[in-house]
């Protein structure tokens, strides 16, 4: 039983390193550095960041129901 979850594992572990980056919009404010470093952080974890910077995010966020869009 050990091996065959060792093997899964390592199965696992190859899919995830050969997978394609996943790719984000990112919706955010011209001057929130909160995003700024949001989309550091994605970027710096494998994601593919679109970043959109707009003008009213309230009608993004209420669209989108989220801080983080």
């Amino acid at each position: 039983m050990r091996r065959l979850a060792l093997l899964a594992a390592l199965a696992f572990a190859a899919a995830v390193q050969a997978a394609e980056p996943i790719a984000i919009d990112v919706y955010r404010d011209a001057y929130c550095s909160c995003c700024k470093a949001w989309i550091r952080h994605l970027q710096a974890n494998g994601f593919t960041v679109t970043e959109h910077v707009e003008e009213n995010m309230s009608k993004i966020k209420t669209r989108l129901a989220a801080c983080r869009t």
